[in-house]
């Protein structure tokens, strides 16, 4: 697969794609490349999923030959976050998953680990963690070996134009969150207010990043995309460890490591 640009330093590598269906076929290699070798390695694949344009990039999992070579019955299914909306309500990341990807694969119905919708934030928040816990006792979901967190095998997140992922929010008090797993919001800064989040820490455990839909711009939009790619520039070279890559188009994607739970991303929201 061509690349526009590619820019490397000693920590990892941004590449730059032509357009979103270049995005879109690269990301369902990988993803595939990975389930199969969690399963090889500890029988299942665990992906943790956000909303937004994300989803829709996700598309060609559902085509040949994916849709027939992936194993759909070792993944399980999670949100990094989920507004606190009932399951068929239009600005339900469930739904959003379900729609696209879900209802076109043969993934485990019980394998599907979305929210309870029918309780308040906080109690929503509270229940998942006790779900993803019970799936680390049970190495559904394994241990970080650095940080007392859940380890994902991918976690896939947004990023919003204020810079937002997941539903961490630049200066909100959540970002403060380390003990917990989950929490939850009912102040969130943009619609729904209402939300439950990976904390930080958690979040950030193994992820592919990728901006939301209106900033998803073709080469063709100069100034959008040259913005979008400094931006991804600056994550790139302040925030990347060992084995991670940054991904941009004008649709651009970013894999942002671990350490950036201490890192500056921190910093630039506080």
């Amino acid at each position: 697969m061509a690349f526009s640009r590619v820019r490397h330093n000693d920590r990892g590598a941004l590449r730059v794609y032509d357009g979103s269906d270049d995005l879109a076929i690269n990301l369902a290699e990988y993803i595939a490349e990975l389930s199969e070798a969690s399963v090889r390695d500890h029988g299942v694949f665990s992906v943790a999923l956000s909303g937004g344009s994300l989803i829709s990039l996700m598309r060609k999992l559902c085509e040949a030959p994916y849709n027939m070579t992936v194993d759909w019955a070792r993944w399980h299914i999670f949100w990094a976050d989920e507004r606190v909306v009932s399951k068929s309500h239009s600005d339900s990341n469930y739904k959003l998953a379900k729609d696209v990807l879900l209802s076109k694969v043969p993934v485990v119905p019980s394998h599907i680990h979305s929210i309870n919708d029918t309780v308040s934030a906080e109690e929503a928040a509270n229940d998942y963690e006790f779900v993803i816990r019970q799936l680390v006792r049970t190495r559904t979901i394994c241990v970080s070996d650095i940080h007392d967190c859940p380890k994902f095998d991918l976690i896939l997140l947004g990023m919003g134009s204020d810079g937002h992922v997941a539903s961490l929010f630049p200066g909100h008090e959540s970002l403060g969150e380390s003990n917990e797993w989950v929490t939850f919001l009912t102040d969130a800064p943009k619609p729904p207010h209402e939300r439950i989040t990976f904390t930080l820490p958690h979040a950030m455990a193994r992820n592919w990043n990728t901006p939301p839909g209106p900033y998803c711009t073709t080469r063709e939009k100069s100034q959008e995309t040259t913005f979008f790619y400094d931006r991804a520039v600056h994550w790139f070279d302040d925030m990347m460890s060992p084995n991670f890559t940054l991904v941009a188009t004008g649709v651009w994607t970013s894999v942002l490591p671990p350490s950036i739970s201490s890192g500056r991303y921190r910093e630039h929201c506080q």
